[in-house]
């Protein structure tokens, strides 16, 4: 997605339901759902409820892109577009928020809680080498950084108690997995993709219900119908899955991967489609990228502000939604 076909869309503005700060906050703990994206206003980070009806809008210095959920529920984190310099820590119970810049750190994308006390993000340091930026969770401060022995590291996420990176690679650096302890940043494990596919770049990922870690890759060759995007990891050798018939029409890229109680779905906005693994089913929507299970199914978002609810019923929004739409809980 581009930001010119993105803000090419947007026709008008959207009037979010809240007039005041009283009632702003009353919104801010009702939504069961978080996702960044651009109206004519500018980008923002939404709350919706579960029909993906705007419940409040926080702006934003720039694209943001991966959001974490704090253990208790009651905040979130979220990390800018890379390679932006900024973090924002958000309460979802007040809609009080603080911007967290850095000077001398890229982000990378996403941003977790490794526990109610420490935030950590995916970054780039001045010299491009991939690191893990910790930071205490109420102030920003940071508290250590930890190589990822590798370049562009994009999303993490807890795993069994660790913590599991996918380094995105270069040209010259080939994308990788590594299992990190996250008492230390001690790096217990790390897969590269084999030389034949150094082409991929690992960027996103899932768990599933057996406990098996989703992988998918971006393909920055000519998207060869032929080349795997989807690799399963579970601290052993990396398990590469074609995704049967729907795999050329990912055009080389996945987008999100998202896992409920039905199965795993990715989405390629390139594709314009979200397949079911193990299945291989597909949902159709111009430019998708955005999944997030829900009770009853998956909430699917795209860059043109359409949606897919989870009992199937579509809908549009002056919206320019971005790449990610993350579930609270609440």
């Amino acid at each position: 997605m581009t930001r010119i076909s993105r803000r090419g869309l947007l026709g008008a503005a959207i009037a979010l339901p809240f007039a005041s700060r009283m009632a702003f906050a009353a919104q801010q703990a009702k939504a069961a759902l978080l996702t960044c994206g651009a109206d004519v206003t500018g980008d923002a980070l939404f709350g919706l409820d579960a029909a993906g009806t705007p419940l409040w809008r926080h702006a934003l210095p720039g694209r943001g892109h991966g959001m974490g959920i704090a253990p208790d529920g009651k905040s979130a984190v979220l990390a800018a577009r890379r390679p932006d310099h900024w973090l924002l820590r958000l309460d979802l119970q007040t809609g009080a928020t603080a911007l967290w810049p850095s000077q001398d750190l890229a982000f990378g994308g996403h941003a977790i809680f490794l526990d109610e006390h420490r935030i950590a993000a995916t970054a780039s340091d001045a010299d491009g080498l991939g690191c893990i930026a910790v930071l205490e969770a109420q102030t920003g401060k940071r508290i250590a950084l930890w190589p990822t022995e590798g370049v562009d590291p994009h999303e993490l996420l807890l795993l069994d108690g660790r913590l599991v990176v996918a380094n995105g690679g270069d040209a010259l650096d080939k994308s990788s997995l590594i299992l990190m302890d996250i008492a230390n940043g001690e790096i217990l494990s790390l897969r590269a993709v084999p030389d034949e596919l150094r082409r991929l770049s690992l960027r996103h990922m899932a768990v599933l219900n057996d406990g098996r870690l989703a992988v998918g890759a971006q393909d920055r060759g000519n998207a060869d119908p032929g080349i795997p995007l989807l690799v399963f990891w579970r601290g052993d050798d990396l398990e590469w899955q074609p995704l049967g018939k729907a795999q050329g029409d990912l055009r080389g890229y996945c987008g999100s991967l998202a896992t409920g109680s039905d199965g795993l779905y990715i989405t390629s906005p390139h594709g314009g489609l979200a397949v079911h693994h193990p299945d291989g089913s597909s949902l159709y929507m111009p430019d998708i990228c955005g999944a997030a299970p829900l009770q009853g199914g998956f909430l699917f978002s795209g860059g043109r502000g359409d949606m897919i609810l989870p009992d199937g019923r579509r809908r549009n929004l002056p919206i320019a939604w971005d790449n990610h739409i993350r579930a609270t809980g609440a």
